[in-house]
């Protein structure tokens, strides 16, 4: 009674001893029969959230009691109690259990005890959490989702915001897409909630998605969370947070890891030991390792001294970090152990593994934060890890050398490595290795001459490598005896000596740049030095050949040759002319090159270095020197310092590019050159700059300097200039508003023209007259307009961006076209307010981040055009393309165009195309023509608008872009083509199944085949996680080369053991190279997984390379039945389905690329698709069965479909069905299929109708909607004053398309060049040309045509009847 007194006395903060509390919770009357505060000790117990206690979180329970159990005996106790005997108690067993311990026998009681105490010292039903889990969770979300767009509102986290800003559901969506990537498809996600309804439906997404990855969320509701209750909130966190830490922690991913599990573990089924058993056994496996007697039985109490952690960690490290850490011993000299595990932390800051723990979440034990620690350090440092050699030299002084030596071995394709530099080098090996690999061609021939190495005995091996060091001039005092006896400090500086000779900090940089140039110059030759390396002078040619461009290489052809050329001295001036034409002259004589002057060498290497190499100023000198070849002078520069401080160069540049009627006032060459101070001369130049550019980035002295940052920054200013005269329409728009508005100012850039926001307040005021004209103007006219105001009007009045006010002040060019752009846009909807383009904005919204940021896209869609239509003379003027201005030079349609007829040759008739649009107009005119060419190869493009390409809608246009490549890579990659893909078929299924497959289904079969022949057990499912190690490529690679080929790659053992994923992805591409492949893909994109970009990469693989030979046993076997060439109906109707994007309504399912018609819908789920895009809601989804199917019930399912979806169809307006049933799709009956698909492609055709006219037939027979078409087609011709007219689809007359082509003209007059038609065809190729003019031009007006020319010719009345009520369509949708 005293120390219960004491304690309620003094309300004593700290956690008194078990037998206070015992004393305290007799007086308190708690039973164990209070269900409520059972179950808050249950949640209290399940560290991990899982919602279900394991044996080890048993074991805090009975500490808190003073009995300590090891883990064998908690999981004696766990088998005896655990009722359904699936390894865990869940709370209803944990309840029970409670409930019977009183009474029972003494391990009971205590366990009866240590659950009161529990549940007092969490005070009963009340909830607690930790702050120190908030923020070490809120570091992990800033740091994982810092580069998301649409997390930008909410980051960074600070403290306990996370419970507030986690209320949308957004965060936590995004954390479950982190965790489990693709888990939820964030085109259903309300990525910006207006209400309580989107963020409830958001948890709801999230709470259902987090429990389909594995998270407990029984008893949580959306309530919850959006109510922000902590301890509910920071549950669910760590659930998903941990399943993310510990994908990868299993015995499937690490079955290597099972032989240092303890053997009741080991027994066990892989998915039955858990991440965290795996973890702790990966623990005592390095414990071991590191000889300590320390063993770890949980994450809590044996950790909180940090002694594990300090033998782990330093078992881990490398040898380079090491020297860099504190040993285990200082840490353990401290006997505070926050003290200890602050710098145990500092250890983990070393090796980049400081995450999760503070200093005090180690010394108190705190599980979760302990464990994921444990779960990031495994992750770096996965698998079992040999034990450290002890006699490894852990000098921090000695261990750069033997790094050294040991990457010396690598380069040497030396498989021997060395740990000390005593006894690992007295058998002599490794120093002749390295001293021949350092060695120049003349030193090796000397080496070579010295007999008897291989085979020789030590003495005699020691002695011939003190002559090569000779041979070197390498030896210093090593004796042969130094070698044999391994005197360490003889030897430590020996290695020093060969270091100085290969690393030279001023010239090894350069030697490894040459022997950049000469790989990429495709030369076999490879440089040691810059001396004797360099007096041939072949390496200088071949290096200033691989730096010049189209321009300057024909002016220096002469080095191609230059090795015939047997006079050295010739050779010698022969490259200083070749330099001094690309603006790269050294100081340098013929003499000097040829006697190998190292001073002179690593002077001129250094200039061709600076024209080429330096990342910041390379494009910006092209710029410069592509304007000055359009002077009449031969100036050129070759860097942005010495080269211009003298003006000269500015000037001239600001000739070109100043307006005309800016000539006279900025022409200032001849004045400038008067003077002679520099100073003097860059002072008369900017007051020419001042007229081009309002506010110059340079100042008079920084050019007279040569001051390289403020240089670049004013390049870049002038380019801006010429840029934003190719952005001309957005400063035509802005001073036409200008200029309505009364202003008097005119915008002449994008950059410092706008950054007062005062012209922006015009633009924002026009928007409200349009909108609304009774809303409050911004008051333009005010000294210093409020940019809150500005952004928060545009915001309010549809401008769906939102700029930084600092870099519209600090004029970042980028920012204010985003901003004017989406202004422009904003102005468009209201004005319009059109359909195609509200759909165009809510794509734009709901785009994939991702998409929108993927510059390696990007990248890549320019780097396919520049290849494959550099040859082509309209596409000269455009490329080549980079990827900041890809966008601007595809608006007026020419390149999409010509990439369409790159990947489908002849789908658009060139003659059609306007080569030269001079407005608006024309190009809106290209792109129409664009985007139905585009449909009627397949492209998905059914929601897409002119004006989305016009506007640069980046995610949209770089979607259809690569479509329309994809379109061109997979066109071959099916059975028709490649008959011999039948060796793809598995032992279990048919051809039928191949011939269903989408192309990227079937090039990871085809992936898989070559890899099963490479004989690795390697496998791929996809084309993002299992190819970021490489290992599949490297392998890939190598079975598809030949022997010649194979020679050059790298072997896979040398690719896979490197630990660097883009290392690894980096020499696999070399290898690639090999054979020509090197496309598509960076190493980053092989790391990251990038999946557009790996398809690609792998689909021009297989067509270059498809490797695949019939079986010997497939000669017999007839699939001509199944495998047939595709006639134009099928490729019609295969490319309508592909064009129209089809989805679920609930987004889970998209529709594949359609390799094959009958096959690819066989399963009904496409014909559902589209009755559903006809007529909305018309199917039940719920009704559905979704691929994958289980291979027993894949046929039931697949008929179940079929029949289904007939039922739809016979629904639909104007579809009749006869002698089809659901067994005929499912049978691949092929005319049935083209029947069906026929009869909803008009149902389509016919709908599109009903939207757009107000009186069509009350009757949706088939001949009344032809009669109806028919009629407004004669009409519309008439009305025209056109003389041809129809019968019905079957008059021969539309066989010459002349009334088509009337018909195109009636409805938009602009179009049609009656000059190139023929007025009388009659010969099949007047016919078919006529027919590809009507088509075209019909694309061109804007109508999605899917049928042919040869359809008209032919007179295939059906599809002849989709082009009139093509035609139709537009113009009810122009009228």
């Amino acid at each position: 009674s005293q120390l219960v007194g004491f304690v309620e006395s003094t309300g004593n903060k700290q956690r008194p001893p078990p037998i206070i509390k015992t004393l305290v919770l007799a007086r308190t009357g708690a039973t164990m029969t209070d269900t409520a505060k059972l179950k808050d000790a249950f949640l209290q117990l399940d560290r991990d959230g899982s919602g279900s206690l394991s044996a080890a979180e048993l074991g805090p329970l009975f500490d808190l009691v003073g009995v300590s159990l090891p883990p064998a005996q908690l999981q004696k106790y766990m088998d005896q109690v655990d009722k359904n005997k699936n390894g865990t108690l869940d709370l209803d067993e944990f309840i029970q259990i409670c409930k019977e311990c009183e009474g029972s026998d003494a391990r009971g009681k205590k366990m009866s005890s240590a659950v009161q105490m529990l549940i007092k010292e969490h005070g009963g039903s009340s909830h607690s959490f930790s702050e120190a889990e908030v923020i070490s969770f809120s570091n992990y979300v800033n740091e994982k989702l810092a580069e998301d767009p649409d997390c930008n509102k909410y980051l960074p986290l600070h403290g306990l915001e996370m419970f507030e800003k986690i209320k949308d559901g957004v965060l936590l969506i995004k954390l479950i897409n982190l965790s489990s990537p693709n888990t939820i498809d964030e085109r259903v996600v309300n990525k910006k909630p207006r209400n309580k309804f989107q963020m409830n439906e958001n948890h709801d997404l999230a709470l259902g998605s987090a429990s389909a990855i594995g998270c407990s969320v029984v008893n949580i509701g959306a309530n919850d969370m959006m109510a922000g209750t902590e301890h509910l909130v920071l549950g669910i966190v760590w659930q998903i947070i941990r399943i993310g830490l510990v994908r990868d922690i299993n015995l499937k991913k690490h079955p290597e890891m099972r032989d240092i599990l303890p053997p009741e573990d080991a027994r066990k089924r892989p998915s039955a030991v858990s991440p965290e058993d795996l973890l702790l056994a990966w623990l005592n496996h390095l414990l071991v390792n590191a000889e300590v007697d320390k063993r770890v039985h949980n994450f809590t109490k044996d950790l909180q001294n940090s002694e594990a952690y300090a033998y782990v960690l330093d078992e881990l490290a490398s040898d380079e970090q090491r020297p860099e850490m504190h040993t285990p011993a200082t840490i353990l000299a401290d006997n505070d152990p926050v003290k200890r595990a602050d710098l145990l932390l500092e250890n983990a800051d070393v090796m980049d593994s400081r995450k999760f723990v503070s200093p005090t979440d180690i010394a108190e034990g705190n599980y979760k934060l302990n464990v994921a620690f444990i779960a990031c350090l495994f992750n770096k440092y996965p698998g079992i890890h040999e034990k450290r050699d002890s006699n490894a030299d852990k000098d921090p002084d000695v261990l750069p050398l033997i790094k050294w030596v040991n990457e010396q071995l690598k380069n040497a394709d030396s498989k021997r490595r060395i740990k000390n530099l005593t006894s690992d080098i007295e058998d002599s090996e490794v120093y002749y290795t390295i001293v021949k690999f350092i060695a120049d061609d003349s030193e090796k021939e000397i080496i070579d001459q010295l007999d008897g190495f291989e085979g020789g005995d030590g003495s005699k091996r020691a002695e011939i490598v003190v002559s090569s060091a000779e041979a070197i001039r390498c030896r210093g005092n090593l004796q042969s005896e130094d070698i044999l006896g391994g005197d360490r400090e003889k030897n430590i500086e020996f290695v020093r000596e060969l270091m100085q000779k290969d690393t030279d900090p001023d010239v090894q940089p350069l030697i490894k740049w040459i022997n950049g140039k000469l790989e990429e110059a495709g030369s076999d030759r490879r440089i040691k030095n810059l001396a004797s390396n360099l007096q041939d002078c072949i390496v200088y040619a071949k290096v200033i050949w691989a730096i010049s461009d189209a321009t300057e290489r024909r002016k220096t052809d002469a080095l191609k040759n230059i090795h015939e050329e047997k006079d050295t001295t010739i050779r010698a001036e022969l490259i200083l002319q070749s330099a001094a034409v690309i603006n790269c002259s050294p100081r340098m004589t013929p003499e000097e090159i040829l006697e190998g002057d190292k001073e002179k060498n690593v002077h001129f290497t250094k200039i061709l270095m600076n024209k080429e190499t330096d990342p910041s100023t390379c494009k910006l000198i092209r710029w410069m020197n592509e304007k000055l070849d359009k002077t009449d002078s031969d100036r050129r520069i070759s860097n942005l310092t010495n080269d211009i401080q003298d003006s000269e160069a500015y000037a001239m540049v600001l000739s070109q590019i100043c307006h005309e009627d800016q000539m006279n006032e900025v022409d200032c060459l001849n004045e400038l050159t008067q003077e002679s101070e520099y100073l003097e001369r860059a002072v008369i130049l900017l007051k020419s700059a001042c007229i081009v550019v309002s506010e110059p980035l340079i100042s008079a002295q920084d050019i007279s300097e040569g001051d390289r940052d403020q240089n670049i920054a004013f390049v870049q200013q002038l380019m801006d200039v010429e840029t934003d005269e190719k952005l001309s329409y957005l400063l035509d728009w802005i001073n036409d508003h200008l200029r309505e508005s009364g202003d008097k100012r005119r915008v002449r850039n994008l950059t410092s023209d706008l950054k007062d926001f005062h012209v922006y307040s015009v633009l924002v005021n026009s928007l409200v007259v349009a909108e609304n004209p009774q809303e409050e103007d911004l008051d333009a006219s005010k000294q210093g307009v409020q940019p809150d105001d500005v952004i928060l009007k545009a915001t309010n009045l549809g401008c769906n961006y939102q700029p930084s006010k600092a870099e519209i002040f600090n004029k970042n060019r980028s920012e204010n076209i985003k901003f004017i752009k989406s202004l422009r846009d904003a102005e468009a909807r209201n004005k319009k307010m059109s359909g195609v383009a509200v759909e165009s904005e809510d794509r734009l919204t709901n785009a994939d981040s991702s998409d929108t940021d993927d510059d390696s896209l990007t990248l890549a869609i320019a780097k396919y055009i520049n290849e494959n239509l550099k040859d082509d003379d309209l596409c000269c003027k455009y490329l080549p393309l980079r990827r900041d201005d890809i966008y601007s030079k595809i608006r007026d349609g020419v390149l999409i165009l010509k990439l369409i007829n790159h990947s489908v040759p002849e789908t658009v008739d060139e003659r059609v195309i306007s080569e030269n649009p001079k407005d608006e107009a024309q190009m809106m005119e290209n792109l129409d023509l664009a985007l139905g060419a585009a449909s009627s190869i397949g492209c998905s493009a059914a929601t897409m608008s002119s004006s989305d390409i016009m506007d640069g809608n980046r995610p949209v246009v770089e979607d259809f872009l690569w479509q329309i490549i994809m379109i061109g890579l997979v066109s071959k990659i099916n059975l028709q083509q490649h008959p011999e893909m039948k060796v793809l078929v598995s032992e279990d299924e048919d051809i039928k199944n191949l011939m269903a497959l989408s192309p990227e289904e079937l090039l990871v079969r085809w992936v898989n085949h070559h890899l099963k022949n490479s004989g690795t057990d390697r496998r791929i499912s996809n084309f993002t996680s299992d190819i970021q190690d490489s290992e599949a490529y490297i392998h890939l690679l190598r079975e598809l080369g030949n022997h010649k080929q194979k020679d050059q790659m790298h072997h896979p053992d040398s690719v896979l053991i490197e630990p660097n994923h883009a290392t690894r992805a980096e020499l696999t591409l070399q290898s690639a190279d090999v054979i020509g492949c090197r496309k598509f893909v960076s190493p980053t994109d092989i790391a990251e997984g990038n999946y557009k970009l790996n398809v690609a990469f792998v689909a021009n693989l297989f067509n270059k390379y498809p490797g695949l030979e019939a079986k010997e046993n497939d000669g017999d076997e007839d699939t001509s039945d199944i495998v047939h060439e595709e006639t134009r109906e099928e490729k019609t109707f295969r490319n309508w389905i592909n064009s129209l994007g089809l989805k679920t309504p609930d987004g889970k399912w998209t529709a594949p690329y359609l390799n094959d018609l009958s096959h690819g819908i066989a399963d009904g789920i496409i014909i559902m698709a589209i009755t559903d895009t006809i007529k909305p809601n018309e199917v039940d989804w719920k009704r559905v069965s979704f691929p994958p199917f289980h291979k027993r019930k894949a046929e039931i399912l697949g008929r179940q479909n079929c029949m289904y979806a007939i039922e739809h169809v016979e629904h639909l307006p104007g579809v009749k069905l006869v002698s089809i049933g659901g067994n005929d799709i499912y049978d691949r009956r092929v005319t049935l299929v083209l029947g069906l698909v026929w009869q909803m492609m008009r149902a389509y055709t016919q709908n599109i109708l009903d939207g757009l006219s107000g009186d069509q037939p009350e009757s949706k027979s088939q001949a009344d909607v032809d009669n109806y078409i028919i009629n407004w087609t004669n009409d519309t011709l008439k009305q025209r004053g056109k003389e041809t007219h129809i019968k019905d689809f079957k008059d021969k007359e539309i066989k010459k398309s002349l009334v088509i082509i009337d018909l195109i003209d009636a409805i938009r007059p602009d179009i049609v060049n009656y000059d190139i038609v023929e007025k009388q065809p009659t010969t099949p190729e007047q016919l078919m040309d006529n027919a590809s003019l009507a088509i075209n031009w019909a694309r061109k007006a804007g109508a999605r045509i899917y049928a042919l020319p040869e359809d008209i010719v032919e007179g295939k009345n059906k599809m002849v009847m989709t082009i009139f009520a093509c035609l139709m369509a537009r113009a009810l949708q122009n009228r």
